[in-house]
């Protein structure tokens, strides 16, 4: 039976959690059984290596503390979770013996270093409900509390006993229980993510470290193998690391996409300016001002009027990526009447607008409409009409602009066809929203743009930072 990629890969992430939590209770029973502890803590290599591995941990401490002041993001979390493990492994025996405190590691020191453990834990919680916007309902983040709670208090309770590691047990449990829904939710890419596979690891690694100490508090094991500790500090060191690398490869990516998004951005608007500014559409609007100031100069004048304002929302679109809606129309009621200045029949605009409080790409409508009276032939019609509708229904915003024209195939739009292309591809740059193209010979056209407000709020927000 052929084992799939995914569940290969889910068995190598448990191999991985499972060799960090039991590496350092392995390496004791061993250390034990060998009768190896005097060599190993005399040893002068494992002395130097406690003391480089407690050093890397400070400096990621450190490091945490200021990205925690400079990003403002989840950093904090990071920073308390490296605080945690670094005062975890402070109170462990080997660090207390290195400093000269062995008599230091008793019931005080043991309860401390638990309750910081159930704080990391805690911490953990709130990290991954926060990072990962997993929603967790108010009931099932007070069990976790709760759990974290009466297992210190359990801890407490049986360590005289010996029975404490039951405490241990109950966590674990807690912990996987955690995992499962963490990594059943939809927001977590369940084998991709960079952060939330190294901060899983440093879970189990810190319960391994945890587990050994209770090992020894309870008389499982005699000797506390001198450098455990470190092993367990560096393996945290180096996942630390490679959050930190992970991080910075996504930023330059982010800063890269960025960037090509901008570059392509700037492309389309300027091809956007291009098409709205056409020079046979200027000199027909010209030359048909020009001859109403030979019959009607109030006309003239007006028409004139009518065209600054359309060149000048033209070079504003150059600025203003997103405007409102109500501006939108103004500059498609604007373009439509300079349209009707030059025929002898007037265009028939239906607009059938019932809600206007959202924003749109700047003159990103004008060429859809343009298009439509250029190559509709609506005109040629005594029923012919073009209609522009809005409406609002549970969130959504639905724009339609539709025509009962000769209607054409969609697929066979030509690449020479600037206006439309443009204004689909700034539409999904500018708002993630591909606008909906029907249309079919004999039928008119129908452009749909359906959009969440809420949603296009907050890309557009993005946009702008």
């Amino acid at each position: 039976m052929k084992i799939s990629k995914q569940k290969t890969k889910l068995i190598a992430i448990f191999i991985a959690d499972l060799i960090a939590l039991s590496a350092g209770a392995i390496s004791t029973i061993v250390v034990s059984a060998t009768n190896a502890y005097s060599s190993i803590y005399f040893s002068g290599f494992l002395i130097y290596f406690s003391i480089i591995a407690l050093f890397l941990f400070t400096v990621i401490v450190f490091v945490d503390c200021y990205a925690m002041f400079a990003i403002k993001t989840s950093t904090y979390h990071s920073f308390l979770l490296a605080l945690c493990i670094e005062t975890c492994c402070l109170l462990s025996p080997d660090y207390l013996s290195l400093f000269n405190l062995p008599s230091a590691y008793g019931l005080a020191t043991n309860i401390i270093q638990y309750g910081i453990f159930m704080v990391f834990v805690s911490v953990i919680i709130i990290f991954f409900n926060f990072s990962y916007t997993l929603g967790m309902s108010k009931k099932r983040k007070l069990f976790y509390f709760f759990v974290c709670l009466v297992s210190l208090l359990l801890f407490v309770a049986l360590y005289t006993v010996k029975w404490h590691f039951v405490s241990f047990v109950l966590i674990l449990s807690l912990l996987v229980e955690v995992l499962r829904y963490t990594s059943r939710n939809p927001n977590i890419k369940c084998f991709n993510s960079f952060s939330f596979r190294p901060a899983q690891f440093l879970i189990f690694t810190l319960s391994g470290l945890i587990l050994v100490n209770i090992l020894y508090s309870s008389g499982t094991i005699d000797n506390y193998p001198f450098g455990i500790t470190s092993f367990y500090l560096f393996t945290m060191t180096l996942t630390y690391c490679f959050i930190y690398f992970s991080f910075v490869r996504r930023t330059q990516e982010r800063d890269f996409d960025n960037l090509k998004y901008r570059t392509q951005y700037e492309r389309l608007k300027s091809s956007s300016l291009q098409a709205q500014i056409k020079p046979h559409f200027v000199f027909n609007v010209l030359s048909s001002i020009k001859n109403l100031y030979h019959t009607d100069p109030e006309s003239g004048d007006y028409a004139i009027s009518l065209f600054s304002k359309h060149l000048r929302a033209s070079v504003e679109a150059t600025s203003s990526d997103i405007i409102p809606f109500e501006k939108e129309l103004n500059n498609i009621h604007i373009y439509i009447d300079l349209e009707n200045i030059r025929r002898d029949n007037e265009l028939n605009v239906i607009f059938n607008i019932e809600y206007s409080d959202f924003q749109i790409p700047a003159l990103s409508l004008q060429p859809f409409i343009e298009n439509a009276i250029k190559y509709s032939k609506i005109d040629k019609n005594e029923d012919g009409y073009l209609k522009i509708s809005s409406l609002y229904n549970n969130g959504d915003v639905l724009l339609e602009i539709f025509d009962n024209g000769v209607g054409f195939n969609p697929d066979s739009i030509p690449q020479s066809s600037y206006g439309i292309r443009n204004s689909v591809e700034r539409f999904r740059l500018l708002t993630g929203v591909t606008p909906e193209i029907i249309s079919s010979v004999g039928n008119g056209t129908l452009i749909r743009i359906k959009f969440n407000k809420a949603s296009l709020e907050k890309e557009n927000e993005n946009n702008n930072s």
